[in-house]
Order: structure tokens, then sequence, then C-alpha cells
């Protein structure tokens, strides 16, 4: 090969290096401006559709449980209060009731102080499209409980814990427009109870108080 075609033989892979550097650089902030772009609510076909509130119906809860440290709760409804999504992603809610509680540690000496654990605000947001998370509005604290003697007998682990963390759903067919959509807590949640890791799990309908189709895109 002469002088002159190495010459612009290495020209030609030093360009082509630059051009595939060039090229990563632009697929990397592809990459990063879909993903700061996120995904967003969907009502009737539109993302454009202002705020709508969430259902403040009673809805069962299947298989709602928090179990760590020896001790298991289990809840057989939900209810959210004053709850409402809005356009861009967001939401919220002024609290979260689970109803039907009781402890399900084989002890007859402890007892829920009360079969309702009832969340101060929360916040209710898109995280991809299959994805939402539930967090608390302020602060860190989710909710607080109690377990407390049963009569004439003394629990072992009585007094007040406190809840804190946060929790994700996953959506079922969430990128199909429709009335209700499953929404069950998933390994992605970091929920603890005075400080201790525990587990939330279960599932529940999810719908708009309208009645109109929703989902994620």
């Amino acid at each position: 090969m002469r002088d002159d075609e190495k010459g612009i033989g290495c020209f030609m892979r030093s360009m082509c290096k630059g051009l595939f550097a060039s090229f990563v650089v632009v697929l990397a902030l592809g990459v990063v401006s879909s993903a700061a772009m996120g995904a967003e609510w969907s009502v009737n076909g539109s993302t454009a559709f202002g705020t709508e509130a969430l259902s403040s119906a009673t809805a069962s809860l299947v298989g709602g449980k928090l179990t760590g440290e020896g001790k298991e709760i289990s809840c057989s409804t939900l209810q959210l209060q004053g709850g409402e999504i809005v356009e861009g992603g967001t939401g919220s809610a002024t609290a979260v009731a689970f109803g039907g509680c009781k402890e399900l540690v084989k002890s007859e000496k402890c007892k829920l102080g009360s079969p309702t654990i009832t969340t101060g605000a929360v916040t209710i947001d898109v995280v991809n499209a299959t994805e939402v998370e539930i967090a608390p509005k302020y602060g860190t604290e989710f909710a607080t409980y109690k377990l407390e003697n049963v009569l004439g007998k003394e629990c072992p682990v009585d007094g007040e814990y406190t809840i804190t963390g946060n929790a994700f759903v996953t959506v079922a067919g969430a990128s199909t427009e429709a009335t209700e959509h499953s929404a069950a807590f998933n390994g992605h949640s970091e929920i603890e109870v005075n400080q201790n890791p525990v587990t939330l799990s279960g599932s529940s309908a999810l719908k708009l108080a309208s009645g109109k189709d929703w989902s994620i895109r």
C-alpha cells in the first residue's frame, strides 16, 4: 500500500470513529430525553384532561398484608379519600383507608387497636408506563397503628407502630383505555415499620369517580 493510501485509510478510520462516537452520544441523549419525558395519565384517550377525581367508593383489597418481624396484619378493603389525578402524571389523596384489618400472629394476647388503618395525605404519581408510586405527601410517615392487650391478657409487643417509606403498584393493562384497572403492590416498595423492613402486598381496583376510561401512556 502506498503512503498516500495509508494516509487516506487512517483518515477514514479516524473519521469513522468520530462519527461512531457522535452517533453514540446522540443515542445516549435520546435515551435521556425519553426518560426525562416519562409517562403520563390519559383519560378518554387524551392526556389534556385537567383533573379527574378518583373513586372514593370502598373497594376490596385482595391479599392485602403487611408482613415482617414475626407479625402480619391483613386488611380486606381499601378506600381513597379526596383522591385525584392531574394531567402530566401526578396525583394525590388526602388519605388512604385500609379497612377490615386484623393481626394474624397466632396469639390470643394481642389485638389491633382499630380495624382501620388510615394514612395521612399521599402523592400518587406515574413512574413509568406500568407503575405508580404512592408516597407520603409530607415527611416519610404513612400511618400508625397500635397493638393492644386482649382483655385480661398481656400482649408482649403492645405499643404504637409507625409505617414509613413509599409504595409502588403495578397497574394491569395500563396502556389500554379502560374504566377500571387492577393495581397491585410490587417488590419495589420500600416500607418499614418502626424502622424495620416489612413487605406490603395486595391488589385493588383503581377507577375514576366519573366512570371514564383511563390509561397510562
